[in-house]
């Protein structure tokens, strides 16, 4: 599968980077396509974002899923962190778990703070075909 993901930088906004094409700025910079291995496995470098300014919302990245053999692409819910203070529990009672439960637990090693992401391919996401 092609995973997509975007997020903000680190003061919360979609920064465009220089020479953007205009329709490529909603997204900002700090995006990018991953394809998985045959094993599903796969691997994002990036920054941890930052959440909105002056909004409750937490940091997040937004995934955008694309499988073989199915027409259109899919969102699944927002990748969150689990150590954000945003992250109220009651936000946590209200996930869909599209593809999965989006929090991520972070682990420190070295100077890179790790997260790890399992996708559940289709999982609680509408009209999700089934053959």
């Amino acid at each position: 599968m092609i995973l997509y993901d975007y997020h903000t930088d680190n003061n919360g906004y979609y920064s465009p980077g220089p020479g953007m094409p205009e329709k490529a700025k909603r997204h900002g910079h700090i995006r990018g396509w991953v394809k998985t291995g045959a094993d599903g496995r796969y691997a994002i470098y990036t920054i941890r974002p930052a959440p909105y300014p002056n909004r409750n919302a937490q940091a997040h990245i937004h995934p955008v899923i694309r499988e073989p053999g199915i027409a259109n692409e899919y969102f699944i819910d927002e990748w969150l962190f689990d150590d954000d203070p945003l992250l109220t529990p009651e936000i946590r009672r209200k996930m869909e778990n599209r593809g999965g439960s989006g929090i991520m637990k972070m682990r420190t090693s070295g100077d890179l703070q790790i997260a790890e992401r399992d996708i559940i391919l289709g999982l609680n996401v509408p009209d999700y075909p089934t053959k």
